[in-house]
């Protein structure tokens, strides 16, 4: 194709007359043989560069057709691409707002646990402060009651002990005072005590 361009461009102009038709009949039959070789041959040169740049120009349409269809389908693939990408910006969004929804929700979960730990704790330490305490009152309750019970015990023990201690003073007291009052210093000198004695010591027990 390129060499038939070079050599269609290397050809001379050829100056076709400017209308055949005013051409009489008597030019024509007047031109010799050679001359009408040449015309023939001026002819199809110029039939055959016509029909090259024809072909010339059919092949830069093709071209330009199959650059324009490839320039379509590259702009289609970048749309696509872009709008893909665009699609998983959207979806790395979403995932990425929905793991910080989670994290932020295990976080809040976990320190509500902590409290309510906490608050738990608290409360199990005041029911078994409570326990004790009341441990420790029902055993100061028992240990009163009991020291009480025991004083009871030790003290109706300490006055059936004196009053048997003083049983035997206090009828003979009796005795006495039924005496006549001529034997009173005679049974003082035998060791008999007054009778106030008695009542004072069964009054202060120790």
């Amino acid at each position: 194709m390129l060499y038939w361009l070079t050599f269609l461009q290397a050809l001379p102009t050829p100056e076709l007359p400017a209308s055949p038709r005013t051409q009489t009949k008597a030019t024509v039959l007047a031109e010799s043989p050679i001359e009408l070789e040449e015309k023939n041959k001026l002819l199809k040169v110029t039939q055959a560069q016509q029909q090259q740049e024809a072909e010339i120009a059919e092949i830069s349409r093709q071209q330009q057709v199959q650059a324009n269809r490839l320039q379509a389908q590259v702009a289609i693939a970048e749309s696509e691409r872009q709008a893909r990408l665009a699609q998983e910006d959207v979806a790395i969004a979403v995932a990425t707002k929905k793991r910080e929804s989670l994290i932020a929700e295990a976080e809040r979960a976990r320190a509500e646990s902590a409290v309510t730990t906490a608050i738990e704790a608290i409360e199990v330490e005041k029911a078994d402060r409570q326990k004790n305490l009341a441990i420790i009152a029902a055993e100061r309750e028992a240990a009163e009651k009991r020291v009480l019970e025991q004083n009871v015990v030790e003290i109706d023990a300490f006055r059936r002990r004196r009053q048997a201690e003083i049983a035997p003073q206090a009828a003979e007291l009796e005795a006495e005072a039924l005496r006549p009052t001529a034997t009173k210093p005679l049974l003082r000198q035998k060791g008999w005590r007054p009778c106030s004695q008695p009542r004072i010591l069964l009054a202060t027990p120790t």
